[in-house]
């Protein structure tokens, strides 16, 4: 909200009334994620679709194949990895025991070995347009699947509020204009 005036922003009552019918729809829909006991909440996602311009999409196309290559490299690379992920496997139980697996990988199996990598790159616009990776899931890639989701709630949202001022407020609120470089 910090990038949203508030006289353009809808009224307290109206943002309710879209936030009361994104809760609705993400209950109903499944776009909704646990912390592991029965506390259920809607996954992260924009009240609206967010404009991702042709030069950034396909900016980030390019460089993707790049990334996973580089990820690729990574992995196979026991010795770096190990070290770097030393101190955070002390930490992290989780991380402990994908490196302790990961340790009994034959060298040459690692090096040489067929993988298949499931990746997810999350991307957010920058300011001046450029796409930035913000993160790389290689093992959390199950939100991909919310992406169809998230897709489907922002058509709802769109077409049940179609004309209504605070639904404009917003979409005006969060756009940049599109700029042909980045």
């Amino acid at each position: 909200s910090s990038m949203i005036e508030k006289d353009t922003l809808a009224s307290e009552a109206q943002m309710h009334r879209l936030l009361q019918q994104t809760n609705a729809w993400c209950g109903l829909n499944g776009l909704m994620y646990t912390d592991g006991k029965l506390n259920w909440t809607p996954a992260p996602l924009s009240l609206v679709p967010n404009v991702f311009n042709a030069a950034s999409f396909q900016y980030a196309a390019e460089i993707q194949p790049v990334i996973s290559k580089l990820v690729d490299a990574i992995s196979r690379d026991k010795e770096f990895l190990l070290t770097q992920l030393s101190s955070v496997s002390e930490s992290d139980e989780f991380t402990k025991k994908v490196m302790d697996l990961y340790k009994e990988i034959p060298e040459d199996v690692i090096k040489n070995g067929l993988q298949c990598g499931i990746l997810r790159s999350d991307y957010m616009i920058n300011n001046d347009h450029r796409p930035l990776q913000v993160e790389i899931n290689t093992i959390a890639s199950s939100f991909g699947y919310l992406s169809k989701k998230v897709s489907e709630y922002h058509r709802f949202v769109l077409n049940r509020n179609k004309g209504r001022p605070e639904l404009q407020a917003i979409i005006d609120a969060t756009s940049l204009a599109p700029t042909a470089d980045m």
